[in-house]
């Protein structure tokens, strides 16, 4: 390996250390402004074919670092196979799905969002949202953005905007990476 090379594999690295820095913060910054205890980002798994937690900002114990989401099972799960926002809340157990931007019909509803969601039980989440995170190329799901609280506070239209705008800047980082090009 020439000297060359070994400096652009370092500027690489570098970039990539970067950007994971940079994710992190926006889901640190996010997880503060919307009084959630739990902020995650999603990816596919290059080696499965499910997408799996690679970002955790308010993780009590690491173990939603091993868990896969499966399209229909929890909040993720539901944003994942419906393709756009999920609410789980715990008010008089209601579960709503939202469907926004013109959409029509009624929504979908997953009454076992916690009982059944691996990452829910977890990390003892009471309410969550789900985003799906479109690919910059196309309606194709590329990621997810999960908020949980632990409380039974749902969540509402101010905190949709600022997950919305998280998801911005966080496509301006990711550019479609899958996970294990991000870890």
């Amino acid at each position: 390996m020439t000297g060359t090379e070994r400096a652009g594999d370092g500027a690489m690295l570098l970039r990539e250390e970067r950007d994971h820095d940079r994710l992190m913060l926006v889901l640190d910054r996010l997880r503060l402004l919307t009084n959630s205890d739990l902020a995650a980002l999603a990816l596919h798994d290059r080696m499965s074919r499910y997408m799996k937690w690679s970002f955790i900002s308010g993780s009590r114990n690491g173990k939603i670092l091993t868990m896969k989401i499966t399209p229909g099972v929890g909040p993720a799960g539901m944003a994942l196979r419906l393709g756009r926002e999920y609410r789980h809340g715990a008010a008089a157990g209601s579960v709503s799905c939202d469907i926004g931007h013109g959409g029509g019909g009624s929504p979908t509803v997953n009454l076992n969002a916690v009982e059944s969601c691996p990452a829910m039980l977890a990390e003892r989440l009471v309410t969550a949202a789900a985003y799906p995170l479109l690919k910059l190329d196309g309606p194709i799901i590329g990621g997810l953005l999960l908020l949980g609280r632990r409380a039974g506070d749902v969540y509402g239209d101010c905190e949709r905007l600022a997950a919305e705008e998280s998801l911005t800047a966080i496509k301006a980082v990711w550019s479609g990476m899958t996970a294990d090009e991000m870890s």
